[in-house]
């Protein structure tokens, strides 16, 4: 039996038997209709191409732009844009080292961590001492509020395909058409249906705020250290062991109640739908005071939602850090959705030959709720669930390779003020 069905084909599918809650839908992106680029309009007129990174609470944008085309199209901006990435990349340099100097003094019987630490600090002290000669392929840009009159935000797979062209060294990536510059990197051989090129190497070093660092290191910690993961449906997580099935006596008992009694309520009115009870975040509750108890600065939460409806599953995952005492944040999440309806025989062969599927399964025929339908939509289900879930763990590995491989960047923006404690 393979890890994958191990972790989420049994629970997944008995989960599924009885689950009537829709699940919120998604909202799309805004897309622009022909570029590849974010366009941020400036009240001076000019604009700015590239891709923006985040915004901030108070309305400041950031944009990651290339340094040639920023020279080509503003050189008088390119020239002091530059010159302050470079500043502020030698001031994140000197922090990051004194940061990691001060954490080796607080690691205690933790070899792999000590090792990495080290390891960074050589490297930065290296960059400290002798800068590399060749500029950055992108900068920074920092537009306050004030100077903005229209962003023009490209959708997630046109972004991508920009990422490619500036990957493969495509000319004149920030005018061209999304359409020719797909139909190019196809022409090369480029997937675009696979994961965007990272880019983050590329780019300056920045200075990190104390959060923002506190983030980094939960995220370097759970991945240098033993991992800590909670998989389950609506506000019921449990923690998994490193590749042990899930202990079901935790968590069946509760996870049947609430959706069978879900289900009855449904059959026992007028065709109606139970109303859908507003999530409290009770599974960050839950979880955070068992990492609390392991002494772990982060941890990975998997979450499940079906929408009935719909005849789709989404699989949710979200990676929490500890900020402060007391205070834990979710830093990354994604959701994915999978068609419930379609076939994947191979998947659903495998889920049907787990041995353990049966008894359980036995013990919902026992109150009448289960016929061969409701089991076939219930292991096609199932089957969805785990191509979503195959899904969210590549993206979640993403993730924590590209925060936990440096300790100097990429930046991982973190909120100010606190979402969750």
């Amino acid at each position: 039996m393979s890890r994958s069905i191990r972790r989420c084909g049994l629970l997944w599918i008995l989960i599924t038997i009885s689950q009537t809650s829709p699940v919120a839908a998604q909202p799309k992106p805004t897309a622009n209709a022909r570029l590849a680029v974010d366009v941020v309009s400036l009240k001076s007129g000019r604009h700015l191409r590239g891709a923006i990174v985040w915004r901030q609470p108070n309305g400041t944008t950031t944009m990651a732009v290339s340094t040639k085309w920023l020279k080509e199209s503003n050189s008088k901006l390119a020239t002091t844009t530059l010159a302050e990435n470079l500043e502020q990349q030698k001031l994140a340099w000197s922090r990051t080292a004194d940061r990691i100097n001060d954490q080796l003094k607080t690691v205690d019987d933790a070899p792999g961590l000590t090792f990495f630490l080290k390891q960074e600090l050589a490297r930065l002290k290296q960059l400290i001492a002798k800068p590399p000669e060749d500029e950055p392929k992108f900068v920074w840009v920092d537009l306050p509020p004030e100077t903005i009159s229209k962003l023009t935000p490209v959708s997630p797979e046109q972004r991508a395909i920009a990422m490619h062209g500036w990957h493969e060294g495509l000319n004149q990536v920030e005018s061209r058409d999304a359409t020719s510059l797909a139909k190019e990197l196809k022409d090369k051989g480029v997937k675009l249906n696979g994961p965007a090129p990272d880019l983050s190497d590329q780019l300056p070093a920045r200075l990190q705020s104390d959060l923002e660092w506190t983030a980094r290191m939960a995220v370097v910690e759970y991945a240098v250290l033993k991992p800590i993961d909670f998989q389950g449906m609506g506000d019921t997580v449990i923690r998994t062991g490193d590749g042990q099935p899930i202990d079901l006596a935790k968590i069946l008992p509760k996870l049947i109640d609430q959706q069978l009694g879900s289900l009855l309520k449904e059959l026992n009115l007028d065709g109606r739908p139970p109303a859908k009870t507003a999530g409290n975040n009770d599974w960050l509750k839950s979880a955070s005071r068992e990492a609390e108890t392991a002494k772990s600065t982060g941890f990975r939460v998997t979450r499940l939602e079906m929408a009935a409806g719909n005849g789709r599953v989404t699989v949710e995952t979200h990676f929490v850090a500890q900020l402060a005492p007391g205070r834990w944040e979710t830093v990354w999440q994604n959701s994915v959705n999978e068609d419930a309806t379609k076939p994947r025989p191979q998947a659903e062969q495998q889920i049907e030959a787990d041995p353990q599927l049966k008894p359980a399964l036995e013990t919902l025929k026992t109150i009448g709720l289960v016929d061969a339908n409701v089991f076939k939509q219930a292991i096609r289900t199932g089957a969805a669930t785990m191509a979503a879930q195959n899904t969210a763990d590549g993206l979640f590995s993403e993730f924590r390779d590209r925060y936990s491989r440096r300790l100097d960047g990429p930046p991982l923006p973190v909120s100010a003020s606190p979402t969750n404690k």
